[in-house]
C-alpha cells in the first residue's frame, strides 16, 4: 500500500472544478485532503492517526472547502508586463507659419482669337503667325488685299471735300439772308426759311456724314492689316496666302506672354489660413514643375519659379466646392519653360496662426483619428487638419495650451481607455531612418519588445 501511495503522490492529479467547470493541474504538495482520502481512504486515515513515515510527503488538512473569491481592483488591471508598448512624441500648441500646397495649370492672362474685320483675299501671312512663333505688340501678322478699301478711302475724301464746299456756301447764303432781312425794314420775326437756317443745318449734317464716311474708309483700310494686340505667341493659324476671308472669319489664336497666371483651387479652410486678401496680395509663392515627360529630369522639369498672389476669386466651383487663388508670374523668369498648360505645384505661405499642433504624419490613423496617451491610457480625437507638409501634419481646433503625448504609429487594434506602456522619444519624423519605416515595421518592433 505504501508503494501505491508513493506512485500516486509523485504524479500530477487532475482535479475537476465542479462549480466553475474548469480543469486544474495541481502539484502533489497542493493536493487537498479530500482528494487524498478519495485516492486511498485507508492510507489517508492511517497518516492522519499515525506518524508519518520517513520519505513520504506530509499533507496538511484543509480546514474549509474551496470557495470563489471576488477579484480585487488590482487584479482587474492589466499587468504592466502585458501592456502593449507604444512610442509617443511630445506635441504642444504653438504659433505656426502655415505653408499650403496647391496644384494648378498655367494659363496666359490673355488668350485671343484674331478675326477678320473686313472681307478680301489674303495677300500676306507673316512668319510670325506660324504656330509657336512669337511676336511683339503692333507687328503685322497678316494682310488682306486693300485695293477696294483704298478706292473707298479716295471716294470718301472726295465726298468730304464736296460737303465742305457746300457747307461754306450755305453758311455765306445764310449770312446774306440775315442782312437782307435787316435792310428790308420789315417788322416782326423772320421765318427760319427766310434766314435759310434749315439749309445751313442740312449742309452741316452732310459735312459730318462725309467726315464719318472718311473715318470709316480709313479704318477699313487699316483693318486689312492684322496687327498683334500684345506681346505673345501663336497657338494656331487658320489662314493661308491667297485664301479669301469675310468679316468675322477666325484667322488665328494667340496668347500673351507678358504675364502668366495660375489658378490654384483651395478650400475655404485653406483660404482662412492665408488671412485677409489685402495682406495676402503680392506675397511670394514658390512654384515647381510637376509635368515629367520622361524618366530623366530635363531643364524644364527641374526649373523652379516664384510667383506673387494677384487676387482671390469669389466664385465657388459647384462640383469641387473650391475657389481659386490667382498667382501671377512675370515674363522675366524664363517663361519659355513655364508654358500655358504646364501643371505646377505651388507652396503658398499663409498667415502666422496661433494654437496649431504639429505632429508626425504617421500619427494619423486610417480612420482619421489621432491617438494620444494620458496617464498610461489611450485616448483619441478626430483630426482637424489645417495643412500638410512633407512628413508631418498640422492640427487646428485644439486648446491654445494643449500638450499631448501623441502615439506615433497607431495600430488598428487600439481601444479607447486601453492601458499601455508609453515610451516618449524625440520627434525625428524628418530623419531618413524613420521616414522610410512603415507602420508594419514599427508595430512588429513593438510587439517584439512586448514578447
Amino acid at each position: 500500500m505504501m508503494s501505491v501511495k508513493k506512485s500516486i503522490v509523485g504524479t500530477l492529479i487532475l482535479v475537476t472544478g465542479v462549480c466553475a467547470g474548469t480543469v486544474f493541474l495541481l502539484p502533489p504538495q497542493s493536493q487537498p485532503t479530500f482528494m487524498v482520502s478519495l485516492i486511498s481512504p485507508a492510507n489517508a486515515a492511517t497518516e492522519q492517526t499515525g506518524p508519518a513515515q520517513e520519505g513520504s510527503p506530509k499533507l496538511t488538512q484543509q480546514s474549509e472547502s474551496m470557495k470563489p473569491v471576488a477579484p480585487s481592483s488590482t487584479q482587474t488591471d492589466t499587468p504592466t508586463a502585458n501592456r502593449i508598448l507604444v512610442t509617443t512624441v511630445h506635441a504642444q500648441a504653438q504659433t505656426q507659419h502655415p505653408l499650403l500646397t496647391g496644384y494648378g495649370e498655367v494659363t496666359a492672362r490673355w488668350t485671343t482669337e484674331l478675326t477678320a474685320e473686313v472681307s478680301g483675299q489674303i495677300d500676306l501671312v507673316s512668319s510670325k503667325l506660324l504656330a509657336g512663333s512669337s511676336f511683339n505688340k503692333g507687328d503685322v501678322l497678316a494682310r488682306i488685299n486693300a485695293v477696294d478699301y483704298e478706292s473707298d478711302l479716295a471716294a470718301a475724301k472726295a465726298d468730304l471735300a464736296t460737303a465742305k464746299v457746300a457747307y461754306l456756301e450755305q453758311q455765306r447764303e445764310t449770312q446774306q439772308a440775315k442782312k437782307r432781312w435787316e435792310l428790308s425794314g420789315l417788322s416782326g420775326t423772320p421765318s427760319a426759311l427766310t434766314l435759310q437756317t434749315p439749309q445751313l443745318a442740312q449742309a452741316l449734317a452732310s459735312l459730318k456724314s462725309a467726315e464719318a464716311a472718311l473715318a470709316k474708309a480709313q479704318k477699313n483700310l487699316a483693318r486689312t492689316e492684322i496687327l498683334a494686340p500684345f506681346n505673345g505667341r501663336v497657338s494656331s493659324r487658320n489662314i493661308n496666302p491667297g485664301g479669301y476671308v469675310t468679316a468675322g472669319t477666325a484667322l488665328a489664336e494667340v496668347f500673351s506672354t507678358d504675364v502668366i497666371e495660375i489658378n490654384i483651387p483651395l478650400t475655404d479652410q485653406q483660404f482662412s489660413l492665408l488671412g485677409n486678401e489685402n495682406e495676402a496680395i503680392n506675397r511670394t509663392v514658390a512654384l515647381k514643375n510637376t509635368s515629367h515627360s520622361s524618366t530623366n529630369d530635363t531643364q524644364d522639369n527641374a526649373k523652379e519659379w516664384t510667383a506673387k498672389i494677384a487676387r482671390f476669386q469669389y466664385h465657388i466651383n459647384s462640383t469641387e466646392r473650391t475657389r481659386n487663388l490667382v498667382l501671377e508670374v512675370s515674363n522675366n523668369q524664363a517663361a519659355e519653360y513655364l508654358m500655358p498648360g504646364t501643371f505646377i505645384k505651388a507652396f503658398i505661405p499663409g498667415q502666422s496662426t496661433d494654437g496649431l499642433v504639429k505632429v508626425p504624419a504617421s500619427s494619423l490613423s486610417r480612420d482619421g483619428y489621432i491617438w494620444h496617451v494620458e496617464n498610461d491610457v489611450l485616448h483619441r480625437f478626430k483630426a482637424n487638419i489645417a495643412y500638410r507638409k512633407d512628413d508631418y501634419i498640422v492640427l487646428q481646433g485644439l486648446d491654445a495650451a494643449a500638450e499631448l503625448q501623441v502615439v506615433r504609429y497607431p495600430q488598428s487594434a487600439f481601444l479607447a481607455g486601453q492601458a499601455v506602456n508609453a515610451q516618449t522619444v524625440a520627434d525625428k519624423s524628418n530623419t531618413p531612418s524613420n521616414k522610410h519605416m512603415t507602420n508594419n515595421q514599427v508595430n512588429t518592433r513593438q510587439r517584439g519588445t512586448d514578447a
